[in-house]
């Protein structure tokens, strides 16, 4: 787009020389767009949070059972190799605290070890339903990190959700057992491809948590 201008003095309209019109020329809509509006909204896009973000709040609001967060852990959540690594096992005279994600950082970055699984999935159970009774449980082989379920309970049975495994077949909801000890003996020690036998499980969170788990 341009616009036309002439600047006439006194002595030129006097006289009749009139001088031909020069021109301004000025950005068009279209490259305004380019060079402003759009950066512009790019930046707003990266800054601001999307609103159409899922929330856990929100979503375990539409949760009606077990099965919704089952299904959630299986389509979403990853295990966390990485994690692994940089936090299991340090060593009995190197013992330092690894820091276990909240829910609501589990949520948004769907990853983690089988303590975030095991946590979230109580969590979640528990706000659904308090009868489920849902609660963490630690399975300890010798040489090895703990490693952690969630058992809940339905009809008088009990059933365990976990993952939280880097092995495929160890990965969903399994029961109904009538004990823990039927879970780790018909299904945990039979299915493992590295345990065959544990040194100690049980409910709640074995006495060294703080420093070995995975």
């Amino acid at each position: 787009m341009s616009i036309s201008y002439i600047r006439i003095s006194f002595g030129d309209f006097i006289s009749g020389h009139l001088p031909r019109p020069r021109h301004a020329t000025f950005p068009s809509y279209g490259s305004l767009m380019k060079k402003i509006f759009f950066p512009a909204l790019i930046f707003l896009f990266l800054l601001l949070p999307p609103c159409w973000a899922e929330t856990y709040e929100n979503w375990i609001a539409r949760c009606r059972s077990y099965k919704d967060v089952a299904e959630w852990l299986n389509e979403n959540f990853l295990y966390d190799l990485n994690g692994t690594r940089k936090g299991a096992n340090p060593g009995r005279y190197n013992r330092r605290f690894v820091k276990i994600k909240d829910i609501q950082e589990t949520f948004q970055c769907k990853t983690g070890m089988s303590a975030e699984a095991a946590v979230f999935t109580k969590h979640s159970l528990n706000r659904i339903n308090p009868n489920y009774r849902a609660e963490i449980i630690y399975l300890l082989a010798e040489n090895s990190s703990a490693h952690y379920v969630c058992g809940f309970h339905l009809g008088g049975k009990l059933f365990i959700m976990d993952y939280g495994s880097p092995y495929e077949n160890m990965i969903g909801t399994h029961g109904p057992f009538d004990n823990l000890d039927e879970y780790v003996q018909k299904f945990y020690l039979k299915y493992h491809p590295l345990h065959l036998k544990l040194q100690s499980y049980n409910t709640g969170w074995p006495p060294s948590h703080s420093w070995k788990h995975r």
